[in-house]
């Protein structure tokens, strides 16, 4: 079948004689037709049911953002509520339903969210219980109240906080055992747990060892005792660690320091330790400050300490060493502070500490350090302003070369049979204290 369609005459009229091939051309173009039209109604109805999607889901975003944000102002206003003195008028004058809460003072809002993510009272003189409904503001990532006189447990619902990364509860009166609150190592983005001056109890449990993310630990002034636990040295990204005046015992755990390579600061001042520093403490060659003072520790200071170069501040008086000061300590180019006090220490004074160019404090009092200083030598001490040897068995004469020490405003070393000559006395820009010293010439100047 492949006939054409031709003109023909019917009676006077003109019409088409329709041939198959072109009926058949015909419905398929019709139905061509017909399925374009499908398609582009099909194409409008999924446009149309696309932006209604988009309506709703943008009108129920929005509802829950609201919603969201009015439940963490309202966990805000049950905070509020739960303060008895706020003698600045801060959170009575400005945190109000009538602002927006994004602006009131000490709140920070995240720009994606819309929720609130920083809680910062520092420092205001707020006195007052902790609401446990702060536990819903569940985008806080800082939380500050620190020096205040917040009082009372930290609430359970806390653990809810699973944003967290700093926590400052410093210098305040929360009670409570701190094993009570090992909520705190569920915490999976916490890096810093600041719970020094307060008054919290027990001790040390392990799990806040399991903060893996930890960087700052401080539980310094409180009421803990018991053991340092072994498990602290999971905590490898530790960069500052105090615990200092407590009531914790034992010996220092080696085991502690031979993952926290990190490690700056650590403060261990006015506890009960005893035994000796262990060596791996040596190997944290990040330490800028170290404390151990007011202990009872024994031993001796090993020549590792040689290593930790980038020392500033060295405190381990009060403690009861055995030898003297090892020649390892002129490795540490850095010092500043070198504080060693009351600490059973023998033999000489090495000359080396008086060319460490970088220390500003020298404490040696009430040892047993013997032997003279060195005359000949030159003292290079720029920033040296405070000078301890009182207390101890120094004799000889008392080097000319340390009054060239320009900084120099404390000079301390009676009790002792050190001898001044008049030829170097010095002048009345420093504070000196020579009695009970044999004097071989009268000193001028004091």
């Amino acid at each position: 079948m492949n006939r054409k369609s031709e003109l023909i005459e019917v009676d006077g009229s003109i019409g088409i004689d329709w041939k198959v091939d072109d009926i058949e051309a015909l419905l398929l173009e019709v139905l061509a037709r017909v399925e374009g039209l499908q398609r582009i109604m099909e194409k409008t109805r999924s446009f149309l049911a696309a932006a209604l999607v988009f309506l709703v889901l943008n009108q129920s975003i929005s509802s829950i953002a609201i919603t969201n944000l009015t439940t963490d102002q309202s966990a805000l206003l049950f905070f509020k509520a739960s303060i008895i003195l706020d003698p600045y008028n801060i959170l009575a004058d400005n945190w109000s339903t009538t602002s927006l809460v994004c602006g009131w003072v000490g709140i920070t809002c995240g720009v994606l969210h819309e929720r609130v993510i920083s809680l910062n009272l520092s420092d205001m003189g707020l006195t007052g219980s902790l609401s446990p409904h702060l536990g819903n503001l569940s985008f806080l990532s800082l939380l500050d109240i620190s020096f205040n006189h917040f009082y009372g447990q930290i609430p359970k619902e806390f653990a809810c906080l699973h944003r967290l990364k700093q926590v400052n509860f410093g210098y305040n009166n929360f009670v409570g055992d701190l094993n009570s609150y090992s909520w705190f190592g569920n915490l999976p983005d916490l890096q810093y747990l600041l719970l020094h001056h307060n008054n919290f109890t027990g001790t040390i449990g392990s799990s806040l060892c399991n903060i893996s993310k930890l960087e700052g630990l401080t539980l310094g002034y409180n009421s803990l005792h018991g053991n340092i636990p072994d498990e602290i040295g999971k905590l490898s990204n530790l960069k500052f660690l105090n615990l200092e005046n407590n009531q914790i015992t034992g010996s220092i755990p080696s085991a502690m320091f031979f993952n926290m390579s990190s490690l700056q600061s650590i403060d261990l001042t006015a506890n009960n330790f005893y035994g000796e520093i262990p060596s791996s403490l040596y190997k944290c060659r990040k330490l800028q400050y170290l404390s151990l003072s007011f202990n009872s520790l024994n031993g001796s200071i090993l020549r590792e300490i040689g290593n930790l170069t980038m020392l500033k501040e060295l405190y381990i008086g009060h403690n009861d060493f055995k030898g003297g000061i090892p020649s390892e300590v002129g490795y540490l180019v850095n010092l500043e502070i070198f504080s060693a006090g009351s600490s059973s220490l023998t033999g000489a004074i090495p000359s080396f500490i008086f060319n460490m160019s970088s220390l500003r404090v020298i404490h040696l009092t009430n040892n047993r350090l013997s032997g003279s200083l060195p005359l000949d030598i030159q003292y290079d001490l720029p920033f040296l302003e405070e000078l301890q040897l009182q207390s101890n068995q120094l004799s000889g004469q008392f080097p000319p070369g340390l009054w060239a020490c320009k900084a120099l405003k404390s000079l301390c070393a009676s009790r002792q049979p050190m001898a001044l000559k008049r030829s170097v006395a010095p002048s009345n820009r420093h504070k000196q204290r020579f009695n009970e010293n044999p004097i071989t010439d009268p000193i001028y100047g004091l």
